[in-house]
């Protein structure tokens, strides 16, 4: 049997296209990589994709001039080829057995159409988070909780939805969280199965967003993507259920974080779904 296609998908921006030689570092026989590098400024940064791309067959290389991550998200879903893809940013280490544990981890959960795994701290063996000590079933809750580059998926199994990433969310929009929960659950809606496995398979610097609230659009954008996630009955709930829970988390001091909130909630039906 011939080894799966493993090709990771990598989302960057302007002048970080220079950081990402360090992600596409490791060459394996059957793993990819697809770089998608947004410029809207019009610069074609030409030495430095040059320095990429030279000599290595194993990259495939679009520049967009556009702006958004989830645009380069959906960029390279639609032109990915691998058996299994793997979201990564431009500012991520693989480990060095990445498509080992990548591959075995498919092997060892064939019901998981996509599987969410664990990240480390740049430097230290400390991971970024709390992640379940053992392979859970994703929901609606736990999705809440998941970053993008966490997430590989059977690409087939991710093309039958048809389902993309919310454009309205995430990095470079003014809604600059919350796109990978939305996508998560448009996927689980239409009948994939999501698990959590425990393996690291990358480190990453450590994270600030998510954790301290300090302006409007992180609130609002957790209304919209509430709303998307839990329907217009039951958002309402998580949304104070939310507040609650994280209110101690709250430094935003101009207005009210629960009205935020159900702004981003209304708001949600004047969105471009």
């Amino acid at each position: 049997m011939s080894k799966p296609l493993v090709e990771v998908l990598i989302a960057t921006y302007e002048e970080r296209i220079s950081c990402v030689k360090s992600v596409v570092a490791q060459q394996h026989a059957n793993l990819r990589y697809r770089v998608v590098h947004q410029t809207p400024s019009g610069n074609q940064y030409a030495e430095e994709v040059s320095q990429l791309i030279t000599g290595r067959d194993d990259i495939n290389y679009h520049r967009l001039q556009s702006r958004g991550v989830t645009k380069s998200r959906n960029w390279a879903l639609k032109h990915a080829e691998g058996d299994i893809i793997v979201f990564m940013d431009d500012d991520v280490l693989l480990e060095k057995n990445f498509y080992e544990v990548i591959v075995k981890a498919f092997q060892a959960m064939p019901q998981a159409d996509l599987l969410t795994f664990s990240i480390k701290e740049t430097g230290t063996d400390a991971l970024l988070k709390p992640y379940p000590a053992s392979s859970i079933r994703h929901h609606k809750g736990s999705i809440l909780k998941v970053g993008t580059i966490e997430v590989a998926g059977r690409l087939s199994r991710l093309r039958e939805t048809a389902q993309a990433f919310p454009e309205y969310l995430g990095a470079g929009t003014s809604l600059s969280a919350c796109d990978e929960p939305v996508y998560l659950s448009r996927l689980m809606k239409a009948g994939l199965r999501l698990f959590s496995y425990p393996q690291v398979i990358a480190c990453h610097p450590r994270l600030s967003s998510g954790k301290v609230f300090e302006n409007e659009s992180q609130f609002v954008c957790r209304g919209v993507a509430f709303r998307e996630i839990f329907g217009m009955w039951l958002a309402p709930f998580a949304i104070v259920y939310f507040y609650l829970k994280n209110r101690s988390k709250f430094s935003w001091a101009e207005g009210s974080p629960l009205s935020a909130f159900f702004k981003g909630y209304f708001l949600y039906s004047t969105l471009k779904k």
